[in-house]
């Protein structure tokens, strides 16, 4: 995967490394241990990692300085801090449960949704009328909303929203917020963080309201083939509230609970 110099450098902007001084730790983008070193001496910032499989380097002509911040945000548009109110909305009464549908139970137990359900971090259920797999969107333990994953490869769009919401989908109980792509790998990630289901790599301003008044940190994990859409989404969110990226090398939804941990350095 090719992450671009001026992506790169976006990261090591957001470690806060003082002027003059070394650091040596794991790299973050191919995650190999302690093999990733910052120089910010001679008015310069140099960066490497030294894994031989690893091909992230580079160097700028300057350090960063308190004005690189403020023209920063002053690029950056302005973000509301109000967050809207909920629509009124309730679960139709044709939804079944998943059981009631052996290719949903299987979408479901094949993309690591399984356990977030049992535990009820996530409400799950069955659409007959539209074939989908539905994923409910609470607001403070109320439904709002819901999005339904197609479950006929025909069938388009991929995602259908019931209702307009300005908040997410979720899973999880952390104060720590992991950014992902769809509902399938907001619910894999319940068991270390709380998933939050952009349903692509756009972030609504809305849903930076949420994050912002949400969650103390938040981690930008969009799948791999997102990975400098990952950085772009971080720019701006990083100034409303504590963000990282975090570089992944397969889709969350695909890891089972170990892997996850171990991606995340949970123990």
């Amino acid at each position: 995967m090719y992450i671009t110099k001026k992506h790169q450098l976006e990261y090591i902007k957001q470690l806060g490394i003082a002027s003059n001084t070394q650091v040596r730790m794991d790299c973050p983008f191919c995650l190999n241990k302690n093999t990733f070193s910052v120089n910010t001496e001679d008015s310069k910032i140099m960066w490497k990692c030294y894994h031989a499989s690893c091909k992230i380097g580079g160097t700028t002509e300057r350090a960063l300085s308190p004005d690189d911040v403020t023209k920063f945000l002053e690029l950056s548009s302005p973000v509301k801090t109000d967050r809207q109110q909920s629509f009124n909305w309730t679960i139709p009464n044709h939804f079944t449960n998943i059981q009631s549908s052996e290719k949903c139970l299987a979408y479901i137990k094949k993309n690591n949704c399984y356990p977030a359900y049992l535990e009820g971090l996530a409400s799950i259920y069955f659409d007959p009328r539209k074939d989908r797999a539905v994923f409910i969107i609470k607001d403070e333990g109320t439904a709002v909303s819901a999005v339904g994953r197609s479950l006929n490869p025909i069938v388009m769009p991929k995602w259908f929203n019931y209702n307009k919401n300005s908040i997410p989908f979720t899973c999880g109980t952390s104060d720590t917020a992991v950014i992902v792509e769809d509902c399938a790998s907001a619910c894999t990630i319940s068991s270390v963080h709380t998933g939050v289901a952009l349903l692509g790599t756009t972030l609504k301003e809305e849903y930076a309201i949420y994050l912002s008044k949400t969650f103390k940190k938040v981690i930008v994990a969009l799948d791999r083939d997102a990975t400098q859409k990952a950085f772009d989404l971080s720019k701006g969110l990083r100034y409303l509230v504590d963000t990282e990226v975090k570089v992944l090398d397969e889709d969350l939804k695909y890891l089972d609970d170990t892997k996850i941990k171990e991606l995340f350095n949970v123990t």
